[in-house]
């Protein structure tokens, strides 16, 4: 049994004055703000797939975002009961985002329940997924729920050791882009790595923001990220190597048969990096490092609408002068 840390006592959030209505209270507890590191890798993956004319299975792309995005939201609802029970979020920052079982919105075992869930809904989409792609895949689908659920319970919690980069780089990069990509043509170039690497670097910069934010909080909790361990500087540099790694592949990532400018056009999502940048340099409070978060999420989702949007603009505009061409 998870012993239970008392920390200083914390103001209220908002929520608790508000009485926010109970599905805004579960919409919370699955922070969709995060989303977006399950969903990016999957749909470059199957964007990719129909640039190159090789898309089969509307299906199984369903079945797959759903299975990243049930694992995700499993996760996130499993961190929120087992930070409650260890007592890292009795120290968190008024400024951060309301966590639902350590306010008093939703009980640990209402929380826990739901978690399991939707990790009981990935585990029946990943079987057609398992099923079309041979039994060696069923490993894949059985550490990605290991490594959810272990995210931060257990008496060795990834989060917990500093070992969160590590687990998003693969788990939220290259693993899901080429398994999409793998369901829908049966073939695995290695190539892809590259684009696969690039949501999972942006995936692992809004943990590091998280972290950033939570750095007093975490080290109070005994919650060694690497932040913690090592260091605000570290994190500052970490935050900026992560997005200087990623912007450096995309050149390389997208198919040379694409023309230049569409090659780099997903650099478009750079543009916002200044203004983060900016803000890690200069803020130390919790409270201004609470905006880091949502804008390294909307970075990647602009780097995967962008990305996605060229490699599907290309079969569209085929289409469009076959058929013209045609009449």
């Amino acid at each position: 049994m998870h012993s239970m840390k008392k920390g200083p006592p914390t103001m209220k959030h908002s929520s608790d004055i508000l009485n926010p209505p109970l599905w805004t209270i579960w919409w919370m507890a699955m922070r969709p703000k995060t989303w977006i590191a399950s969903i990016s890798p999957v749909l470059l993956g199957a964007s990719l797939a129909v640039y190159e004319g090789l898309f089969s299975s509307f299906f199984l792309f369903v079945m797959t975002l759903c299975f990243a995005l049930f694992i995700q939201i499993g996760t996130n609802l499993s961190n929120d009961v087992h930070d409650h029970l260890k007592g890292a979020d009795s120290f968190r920052d008024p400024a951060s985002p309301v966590r639902v079982v350590e306010q008093g919105l939703l009980s640990p075992r209402a929380v826990a329940l739901a978690s399991w869930f939707f990790f009981v809904g990935a585990c029946i989409c990943g079987l057609p997924l398992i099923q079309h792609a041979g039994l060696w895949s069923s490993p894949l689908v059985f550490l990605s729920l290991f490594f959810g659920y272990f995210y931060t319970a257990g008496p060795f919690p990834i989060a917990y050791l500093g070992l969160g980069e590590i687990f998003v780089l693969p788990f939220f990069g290259i693993l899901p882009t080429l398994g999409t990509y793998y369901l829908q043509t049966k073939t695995t170039p290695l190539s892809l790595v590259i684009l696969g690497l690039i949501p999972g670097l942006l995936s692992s910069a809004i943990l590091v923001a998280n972290n950033l934010r939570d750095a007093r909080s975490d080290a109070l909790a005994n919650k060694k990220t690497l932040i913690v361990r090592f260091g605000i500087r570290f994190g500052m540099w970490e935050y900026l190597i992560l997005h200087l790694v990623a912007f450096m592949l995309i050149p390389f990532a997208l198919p040379k048969s694409l023309p230049w400018p569409l090659q780099i056009a997903p650099c478009l999502a750079l543009l916002t990096f200044p203004q983060t940048w900016k803000t890690v340099c200069t803020q130390s409070d919790a409270a201004a490092l609470a905006t880091l978060l949502p804008l390294s999420a909307k970075r990647l989702l602009l780097f995967s609408i962008v990305t996605s949007g060229v490699l599907l603009l290309i079969p569209v505009a085929r289409n469009i002068l076959h058929t013209t061409s045609g009449r």
